[in-house]
């Protein structure tokens, strides 16, 4: 399977290690991205600005009209 594909799959199934899995596992790693907001799943591919803004432009380059506000829907 290539890299990108399950990585995809990582995240589609939220297991990719984010800064809150980590928390919970009682790892402790600076935050030197986004401050708005604690980094999820859903904070870093759906909500974060730069991600919006990567996203759209990807879409338009794709010829998409817009793009899912999770993984759930």
């Amino acid at each position: 399977m290539p890299k990108h594909a399950f990585q995809l799959w990582q995240a589609a199934q939220s297991r990719l290690l984010m800064r809150d899995m980590l928390c919970r596992l009682n790892i402790l790693v600076p935050n030197k991205n986004c401050v708005a907001e604690t980094e999820s799943h859903q904070h870093v591919l759906f909500c974060c600005n730069l991600s919006k803004q990567v996203l759209k432009a990807l879409f338009q380059w794709l010829g998409f009209e817009g793009w899912s506000n999770n993984f759930a829907s």
